[in-house]
């Protein structure tokens, strides 16, 4: 990275009145080490390239804040370290079906063990979470929501209702849709395992 404090102030303030070389010198200085740090922090289903990419965004959008010229990195490796816990959050919020109840949750989708007990033996349990998981994440995040209430939080389908403003008929119906949806998913992704068996 260069040294010359003078230099990087210069740039940090032509890039906070909007100067667009300013702010392609400045990514080309931090980009190397935002990247190493995500490469280190980041769980493997995060994109390092998006989370690099929302941290140079949302560096150089509070670039003002840097006083002194020596914290450059560390203000945008501060920032990665924000995306990533924003992104950890999101994507604990998501699994929460997954990782918590993925057994109760299978067995509610039309006992899928029988299915597995015909061709796969290997990494059972292992093969029937990715399943889920590949499955689930397909399931639009409202639907996940509900999803998660119903089965894990054991939310009634009236509460449901009540807080979706549907009627209890409608959430019993897209209960059973995203359920069947969710059974002919699973039974997709383990027929693709078996066949490559």
């Amino acid at each position: 990275m260069e040294s010359n404090p003078a230099r990087i102030k210069e740039l940090i303030g032509r890039a906070s009145e909007g100067s667009l070389r300013a702010m392609d010198e400045i990514v080309d200085l931090v980009e190397k080490p935002v990247r190493a740090y995500l490469a280190l922090t980041a769980g493997p289903a995060m994109s390092i390239d998006d989370l690099a990419q929302d941290t140079l965004i949302t560096g150089l959008q509070k670039i003002g804040r840097v006083r002194d010229p020596d914290q450059l990195v560390s203000f945008f490796q501060g920032t990665a370290k924000n995306k990533l816990r924003a992104e950890f959050r999101k994507q604990g919020r998501r699994n929460l079906l997954l990782e918590r109840h993925a057994d109760r949750v299978i067995e509610n989708l039309g006992q899928i063990s029988t299915f597995l007990d015909q061709g796969i033996q290997h990494d059972e349990v292992d093969v029937r979470y990715q399943a889920l998981r590949s499955c689930l994440e397909k399931v639009p995040v409202e639907n996940q929501t509900l999803l998660t209430d119903y089965y894990c939080s054991r939310v009634s389908t009236e509460q449901i209702a009540d807080s979706t403003s549907r009627s209890k008929e409608a959430v019993r119906a897209l209960l059973y849709r995203l359920r069947k949806s969710l059974k002919d998913c699973i039974k997709g992704e383990l027929q693709s395992v078996r066949e490559r068996l």
